[in-house]
């Protein structure tokens, strides 16, 4: 094996499926290379065996057969990646998930060398598996039901979170002797990654692109398929639209009066189930054709009619705040005439700061704080535009004009982006936890938030 740089800290990470053997290999790979072997397998059930913080979290999710969720591992992974700035890894058996995946992928402190990804057949698998006889989990083991169900959540999970390291995969083919194996990987890791052979026809990842759909601007969950006559916003579904005519009888858009409500179609025939996109990326297309793709799925434009003019927004890992602040314009101009006698004395000026639209950004970390105590219960009231003396209501509480805000951010957020709801009135209690904005994820915040 070729000798490599040992001045910059190298990850690798070495996933496969329960049973291919990835254990084993990391093993080898570390007494030959001096890395550091962190399984995460063998790391939870040490801190449950110890009961450490970490292992008391996990205890109750390992006695049932289940996973770990990712809000308490993830924080585990990262601290101990980053806790040595000198010390390469191998990291074994993570990600598993697209939440573990944007976890490191998203972390400016992490650099990921590689991802070794050893291919085994399922069927291969489950024997080998069977035949185990490692003490701590061969109970597990020989179960067939439960390891079926680990393959399957692994072939589930799998094909959503390779996209991230792209151009950085090497593909291992695990269904040989171990020494064989371990020559082939030696071989890869003597190499840039982007040399190594990628046969992206042996993953099959299949993307679903679904179409875009616009949604109503008052509960955010229904699709916006109702256009306000005569103003033409198409804003909301029936039964909100519907709702806020009989109310207030005015558009949410423009607040003109709502003469009738008329669905409108996409091209095509009412009521077809429009279908998804699949998409399986091709090795021998260029990664501009496969991210041209991507984009479709990840992004900020809304496009309800009344706000076409929103820019797409670009994620970066890092913002540049030199080419931002060199576009930025400053200009002073004075308010009223200096006259001859009024030296030395103040003038009012006006200063305008002209920011250029930013059109990329990092990704961010929201908490929204609600206050949901008595008196948000009250109407909501704002001006009367024909008689300033006066207010009215549209008839909605402060706390329905909050629960609106947070539904519109839990919608702008990217899948690069982590939410969490925190709620007060006596006491603060969390209602949902740290968790990027994947379209999973997105779903449960909004049902947790309506409740």
């Amino acid at each position: 094996m070729e000798n490599t740089d040992q001045t910059k800290k190298r990850i690798i990470l070495v996933i496969g499926p329960p049973g291919s053997g990835k254990g084993t290999q990391c093993e080898i790979l570390a007494n030959k290379t001096g890395l550091t072997h962190i399984s995460i397998g063998d790391m939870i059930r040490e801190a449950i065996k110890n009961q450490t913080e970490l292992g008391k979290l996990a205890e109750p999710f390992a006695s049932n057969n289940s996973l770990v969720p990712d809000v308490i591992i993830n924080d585990v992974v990262i601290e101990r990646l980053t806790r040595n700035s000198n010390e390469s890894i191998i990291l074994d058996g993570f990600p598993r998930t697209l939440n573990q995946a944007l976890a490191l992928h998203s972390n400016n402190d992490i650099e990921v060398e590689r991802m070794l990804i050893i291919q085994v057949p399922e069927d291969v698998c489950m024997k080998r598996l069977l035949n185990r006889n490692d003490p701590q989990r061969i109970q597990k083991d020989k179960d067939e039901k439960f390891n079926a169900g680990r393959l399957k959540f692994y072939n589930e999970n799998f094909k959503d979170i390779f996209e991230l390291f792209r151009g950085k995969i090497n593909i291992v083919n695990g269904n040989d002797d171990k020494e064989k194996v371990a020559k082939n990987i030696d071989k890869l890791i003597s190499q840039d990654p982007s040399k190594g052979e990628i046969d992206l026809n042996l993953l099959k990842p299949e993307v679903i692109i679904k179409n875009v759909k616009e949604l109503c601007v008052i509960c955010m969950t229904n699709i916006a398929d109702y256009v306000i006559v005569p103003c033409g916003h198409q804003c909301g579904c029936e039964k909100c639209l519907a709702a806020l005519k009989n109310q207030n009888g005015k558009c949410p858009i423009c607040r003109n009066k709502i003469g009738d409500l008329i669905r409108v179609f996409r091209s095509g025939i009412a009521n077809q189930v429009e279908e998804e996109e699949k998409v399986v990326l091709e090795p021998n297309k260029s990664k501009k054709n496969n991210e041209d793709k991507f984009d479709k799925e990840i992004g900020l434009k809304r496009n309800n009619s009344f706000n076409h003019d929103v820019k797409q927004f670009e994620i970066k890992s890092v913002f540049d705040d030199q080419e931002l602040n060199k576009n930025i314009k400053i200009t002073a101009s004075l308010c009223e005439e200096i006259k001859e006698d009024s030296k030395n004395q103040p003038v009012n000026i006006a200063i305008s700061i002209n920011v250029p639209d930013v059109e990329c950004r990092i990704p961010v970390d929201v908490c929204c704080v609600i206050d949901i105590s008595g008196s948000m219960g009250e109407d909501a009231k704002f001006q009367d535009p024909e008689d300033e003396t006066k207010t009215k209501s549209d008839g909605f509480s402060q706390l329905d004009l909050v629960k609106h805000a947070v539904m519109t951010v839990i919608h702008t957020l990217t899948e690069k982006d982590r939410l969490s709801l925190v709620t007060f009135h006596t006491k603060a209690k969390l209602e949902y936890p740290m968790e990027f904005m994947n379209a999973q994820n997105k779903n449960e915040a909004v049902k947790v938030w309506r409740l």
